[in-house]
């Protein structure tokens, strides 16, 4: 999956053409839905990661589906 000095994507149906070389060029972002503390609430974490690293740049909790937030891509 990752050659020294490049990260790939993988991707169901096998590798894409989108390839980080080096840092700040490319970045995967995963919506998680956290349990509450009380039945039938959730939270949902936002982060965004940076492919080469694979370190997280940023990230955010919120208490409900931000909808500006997922179409922003």
């Amino acid at each position: 999956m990752s050659k020294k000095g490049c990260v790939w994507l993988r991707l169901d149906n096998g590798f894409s053409d989108t390839m980080a070389t080096a840092p700040n060029q490319l970045w995967s972002w995963d919506i998680t839905k956290l349990l509450g503390p009380v039945k039938w609430t959730y939270f949902y974490l936002y982060v965004i990661l940076a492919v080469f690293s694979r370190y997280v740049t940023g990230w955010m909790v919120a208490c409900g589906k931000a909808r500006n937030l997922q179409s922003a891509s």
